[in-house]
């Protein structure tokens, strides 16, 4: 940067607009090749633990100031998800040559350009400058609040609740939320002596949360309990999550500080308990009955303003359906396309051998001519070796078949077989054997040179 022509240094690292910073990319193949050292192919960390590591430390290193660097073009966008391979590879434990599509999906990690694209409606909703449209809900600029009231130490305020106990007496109010069909009610109802004497049944936004339509519902039961000055007022609720939230002094929600001032200023006594939902108490099961009927009302009793929770559920939802759609029109990987048709960020395929067979790239001949120009046939005199006739045909594995298969093995579906517990140990043990005599024939040719 230059004034009246003298340069001035600017501070940190330079970003690149074309990608990221590069003090990031080498931070990122730093931490993958420490995570490399202490897992391989058949030992190392569980997969599961892989991915955690993946998504909380490496992904979100990559994505660090995306909202400067990132642009949304087309060759931006293929450089970020080949950031991804080397990633999925070690979660997956599969072949380099299996397509970054075929990965994602296997590892079960969105692209990290899809996942940028919906990351940047978060950045233009917090800014506020412009609508944004997320599964054709459009959030109005400033309509969210992200800003939390900071209070003086001493002024925190925490709401203490025990375990309700069988012989509880006085009035009891007990609190429920409910979501059906992606609408959202909320229940308080009021026993006198084993008595049902009133009730008051809502209907939240249909971005409403169960958490906040608890959370409403004891403060429609607290504003009841004052306006009727009951002292003692035991408030019941089945949301553990709710009163963690109200006994937590650092919890500075507008919601949860409603309810606190409100039980601070009562002159009456306000006492919480938690009930086990579901679990035959006469009063809760009234409560989750009511909360249900709310959903069912033609009318939104309560607006509720949309939070950064329910933001990000919409954005979840969009990112599985554009990874979805961009999974379904692809032609890479469709291997594993025809065994798992359907993304999902749950799951976690991290075996060695049997993602031999769902990518077909591995120890199986097919896969060594296609890319060594070895032969195609199987050493049991069949032209092709391919994942369908080592499951399904060929001779050589039938005792294995025999110890692990279900008798009707050969009318099941491929993917009942690898999925399956028993049979997928058999395949598991027929892949090492494939393994173990493809690495002797190679030992026998580099012997024999």
């Amino acid at each position: 940067m230059a004034i009246n022509h003298i340069q001035i240094p600017r501070p940190g690292h330079r970003l690149k607009t074309s990608l990221e910073p590069s003090p990031q990319l080498n931070t990122r193949q730093l931490l993958q090749q420490k995570l490399h050292r202490i897992t391989r192919a058949t030992w190392g960390l569980n997969p599961s633990v892989k991915k955690e590591i993946f998504l909380k430390v490496i992904n979100r290193i990559i994505l660090y100031g995306h909202e400067i660097w990132y642009t949304g073009k087309v060759k931006q966008n293929v450089k970020i998800c080949q950031l991804q391979r080397s990633g999925l590879i070690n979660i997956t434990k599969n072949y380099k040559t299996v397509s970054t599509e075929a990965l994602q999906v296997l590892a079960g990690v969105p692209p990290l350009d899809v996942q940028l694209k919906h990351l940047h409606k978060i950045h233009l909703i917090k800014l506020g400058r412009r609508q944004v449209t997320i599964n054709d809900i459009t959030i109005q600029p400033h309509s969210i609040t992200f800003r939390k009231p900071i209070l003086k130490p001493w002024t925190k305020i925490s709401v203490t609740w025990n375990h309700a106990p069988q012989n509880l007496q006085g009035t009891l109010i007990y609190t429920d939320g409910s979501k059906l069909k992606d609408r959202v009610g909320g229940a308080f109802v009021v026993f006198q002596q084993g008595e049902e004497t009133y009730s008051q049944t809502f209907r939240l936004s249909d971005s409403a949360t169960v958490f906040m339509a608890e959370l409403v519902a004891i403060d429609n039961a607290l504003d009841f309990a004052i306006e009727q000055s009951l002292s003692p007022a035991n408030i019941i609720s089945d949301s553990r999550s709710v009163l963690l939230a109200l006994e937590n002094l650092n919890n500075l929600d507008p919601s949860i500080l409603n309810i606190k001032n409100k039980i601070l200023n009562f002159t009456g006594q306000v006492r919480l308990f938690w009930i086990k939902a579901h679990a035959g108490h006469m009063g809760n099961e009234r409560a989750d009955v009511l909360a249900k009927e709310a959903t069912t009302n033609p009318d939104i009793q309560l607006p509720v303003v949309a939070n950064l929770q329910y933001i990000k559920q919409l954005l979840k939802k969009e990112i599985l359906a554009e990874w979805q759609d961009r999974r379904s029109n692809s032609s890479k990987g469709r291997e594993v396309f025809l065994l798992l048709p359907k993304v999902n960020i749950n799951r976690v395929q991290g075996d060695f051998y049997i993602n031999q067979l769902i990518s077909g790239h591995g120890a199986l001949a097919a896969y060594q001519h296609r890319f060594f120009g070895k032969a195609a046939e199987c050493t049991c005199g069949h032209p092709l070796e391919d994942r369908m006739h080592l499951i399904y045909d060929c001779p050589q594995w039938d005792n294995f078949r025999q110890k692990f298969f279900p008798t009707n093995f050969k009318t099941a579906s491929i993917d009942l077989l690898l999925f399956n517990h028993k049979s997928r140990n058999g395949l598991r043990e027929i892949m090492k054997h494939k393994l173990q005599s493809l690495l002797s024939s190679i030992d026998n040719d580099v012997n024999s040179a």
